[in-house]
């Protein structure tokens, strides 16, 4: 059986910030990791609405397939700051929850950063703090499929960055 592997890499925008994030659509894909020669593979980038995405792969045919949001789950924990990093950009909080001790409100700081009402203090009043977070994100969602090649298995990588 024939198989082709798909990498994902990013690098950091130009002028620096927080890369973009890709991921394989699992709802697009029905929860398949492996493909075939000649199917398509969906994946998502999520990114900073206010820059370009820029995409590129070692073979293949690249095809955007739209754009849409989602809602993210996200366990953030705060343990010796009161800022904490997101896995992807945020547009805005729809619900914080803490796991036992609260740090009071969480505001959002920039698309990746979070910050707590109070400082953590690990054996001090304030105590350390876990919130589950939920939040709005966006993406571009891409499809690449790979024509026949003559051995069993191929490797392929696709890039992106935002502008």
């Amino acid at each position: 059986m024939s198989s082709v592997t798909i990498s994902f890499t990013t690098a950091l925008p130009t002028g620096g910030g927080k890369d973009v994030v890709i991921e394989l659509d699992d709802e697009k894909n029905n929860g398949k990791t492996t493909f075939r020669y000649g199917e398509k593979a969906y994946f998502k980038i999520f990114y900073d609405p206010a820059l370009n995405v820029v995409v590129d792969k070692t073979d293949g045919i690249l095809t955007n397939e739209g754009q849409g949001q989602e809602t993210v789950e996200e366990f953030v924990s705060f343990i010796d700051s009161n800022e904490a990093t997101l896995n992807k950009p945020c547009l805005n909080i729809l619900s914080v929850e803490w796991l036992g001790n609260s740090l009071g409100s969480i505001t959002q700081q920039g698309l990746y950063s979070i910050i707590t009402e109070k400082t953590p203090e690990l054996g001090g009043s304030n105590g350390i703090g876990l919130a589950k977070i939920e939040y709005t994100t966006q993406f571009k969602r891409y499809a690449i499929s790979i024509p026949e090649k003559n051995v069993d298995e191929y490797q392929v990588i696709v890039a992106a960055t935002s502008r």
